[in-house]
């Protein structure tokens, strides 16, 4: 009977991702402790870029500014990661109209709603947002290398 607890217990522990380990304290006694891993890169395709397009520019029925650009807004004011961070977690949990970065979009999307996702969620959202690259689409590439290889004579930047 007691191998099948043990067993049983074995597997409940395997299965939920607790890990035992001991303490410093005590080290016959050994704690669970619960890994949790937060996918920040997959929280944000999850949660912003529903209403947030990942594709920079606007279209038709968007009922949100690009995150690109609310990126570009927020990259400028907060150049600092962990400030960064802090602004986009700040700004989630509360809109205010007073202090928005993109008043603009206000005036064009309307004020976003707080939304009340738990703080190490928004957290791990924000830095893949300020560590997240953004892919340009077929035409706005074409766009780019012409403007560059207009500016610098066939891409000959330097030369």
């Amino acid at each position: 009977m007691k191998k099948i607890f043990f067993l049983l217990m074995a597997i409940t522990f395997s299965f939920f991702g607790f890990k035992a380990h001991d303490t410093k304290t005590h080290p016959i006694i050994t704690t669970l402790t619960v890994k949790k891993q937060i996918n920040g890169k997959q929280l944000l395709k999850q949660r912003c870029f529903v209403c947030h397009s990942e594709t920079p520019g606007y279209q038709k029925d968007m009922m949100a500014p690009p995150m690109k650009g609310v990126l570009m807004h927020y990259k400028k004011a907060y150049p600092n990661k962990k400030d960064f961070i802090k602004a986009i977690t700040k700004w989630v949990r509360k809109p205010d109209a007073s202090q928005s970065l993109m008043p603009d979009a206000i005036k064009k999307f309307k004020l976003m709603p707080p939304l009340p996702y738990p703080e190490i969620e928004l957290k791990a959202i924000a830095q893949s947002l300020y560590d997240f690259q953004f892919s340009i689409p077929g035409k706005h590439k074409m766009m780019k290398r012409k403007k560059h290889s207009t500016r610098c004579g066939n891409n000959k930047c330097g030369k």
